[in-house]
């Protein structure tokens, strides 16, 4: 099998529904697959520009909490090793709905999990898994079943 090509990370809500929607999946699947984020790390390279210099601003990200930023700049660095953050950075190593109430806080490490948030289209998913912890974990199965059942050379389209 060829190369994996998944949606990246600096997708915004719309351009990435529409990689998963192509893939038969619906925007309830996306934004319960995206919540797979709980759990894992970025590279800084990833998110830097989300930092300092957002969509050449010469700025941060606004939709994100300065204190956030200021946090993942202190991880960061200039450390030309390129280290990590955890995605979640709550509960790092625990499998729950925290990451959706981390990207309502406004402290989403990649770009796509803090449009969540606040895309008209996604925003009620993620208050909802915030809301009712059960509904996060009782979904996912569906969505990466769902997910699951695409043409492994389907995966080469993404």
């Amino acid at each position: 099998m060829g190369e994996v090509n998944l949606p990246g990370p600096t997708l915004t809500v719309p351009e990435a529904l529409q990689s998963f929607t192509s893939k038969g999946l619906n925007v309830n699947d996306m934004t319960t697959l995206l919540g797979g984020h709980t759990v894992g790390v970025a590279h800084c390279s990833f998110f830097q520009d989300r930092l300092s210099n957002f969509q050449g601003t010469g700025a941060p990200d606004r939709s994100m909490d300065p204190t956030f930023v200021a946090k993942l700049r202190r991880i960061c660095g200039t450390n030309a090793n390129d280290p990590t953050a955890f995605l979640d950075q709550n509960t790092s190593f625990a499998f729950d709905n925290e990451y959706y109430n981390q990207i309502r806080l406004r402290r989403g490490v990649m770009q796509i999990d803090q449009e969540l948030a606040s895309d008209t289209s996604t925003a009620g998913i993620v208050s909802g898994f915030v809301r009712i912890r059960g509904d996060f974990r009782g979904v996912l199965p569906n969505a990466m079943i769902k997910m699951g059942s695409i043409q492994s050379s389907c995966w080469e389209c993404w």
